[in-house]
């Protein structure tokens, strides 16, 4: 291989991930494909010509250990600028389905205005099913049970 990313015929991680990248946007048959080829995403044309691993490998740099590649804007393509190298946690929190709210004058994952509330994810979730307000459900203590 040109680009020196296998070790005795065994794909790099950073292969993997480019060849993934590159299946969920173009291969229909890709189980993962209805959510990035075909709602749009695509990948940058310095990553798909053909040095393409090459160029996402010089962009990207080697994967730090743990860490898996990730677009910063979930709607957005695969470029440079939009990726990167990301913890379990940060993709979490940058899934399509998120519910996405305002808290302390930032929009974000519902999930990390919880944490920044000192507040249980499932507890505000259930104030939102009942219907509050997300700022209501947000910035309301836990209320302390009488007789304990």
């Amino acid at each position: 291989m040109k680009h020196g990313a296998a070790r005795r015929g065994q794909r790099t991680t950073e292969y993997r991930a480019w060849k993934a990248m590159m299946e969920r946007c173009y291969r229909v048959n890709n189980p993962k494909y209805p959510r990035y080829g075909g709602r749009g995403i695509r990948v940058c044309r310095r990553w798909g010509d053909g040095f393409g691993f090459s160029n996402f490998l010089a962009d990207m740099g080697p994967r730090p250990p743990g860490l898996t590649l990730d677009r910063k804007n979930n709607n957005g393509n695969y470029t440079p600028k939009n990726c990167h190298w990301a913890t379990s946690i940060q993709q979490a929190r940058n899934h399509s389905l998120n519910r996405i709210v305002q808290f302390g004058g930032k929009r974000m994952p519902l999930a990390a205005a919880c944490e920044k509330a000192g507040l249980r994810y499932g507890l505000v979730k259930r104030r939102l099913q009942i219907g509050w307000t997300p700022a209501k459900a947000l910035h309301t203590p836990l209320m302390k049970r009488f007789g304990k």
